[in-house]
C-alpha cells in the first residue's frame, strides 16, 4: 500500500514538503524531522469516538445548552 502522505525536498531550498497522494502540498517544514512527524500523524488512522467528537465540537453542534461562557478577567 502506498503512503497517503509523502515527504520530499521543497523546490531547491533547505525546506521539506509534505504532500498528499495527489501531490498537493499540505505544509512546508524547516526540519526533516518535523516533516516526517507531520506525515506520520497525517497517515495515522483516525479514531472518531463520540467522546472525542463531543470534546472537540462546539456546544451548538452537540446539542448541549447552557454552556457557561468564560469571562475575561483583567490582569
Amino acid at each position: 500500500m502506498e503512503p497517503q502522505v509523502t515527504v520530499s525536498r521543497y523546490r531547491h531550498t533547505r525546506y521539506w514538503a509534505v504532500k498528499d497522494a495527489q501531490d498537493q502540498l499540505i505544509c512546508v517544514c524547516l526540519y526533516k524531522r518535523g516533516a516526517i512527524e507531520a506525515a506520520r500523524r497525517l497517515n495515522a488512522p483516525i479514531d472518531l469516538t463520540a467522546a472525542v467528537l463531543r470534546e472537540a465540537s462546539p456546544a451548538w453542534l452537540t446539542g448541549e445548552k447552557g454552556v457557561p461562557e468564560q469571562k475575561h478577567q483583567p490582569a
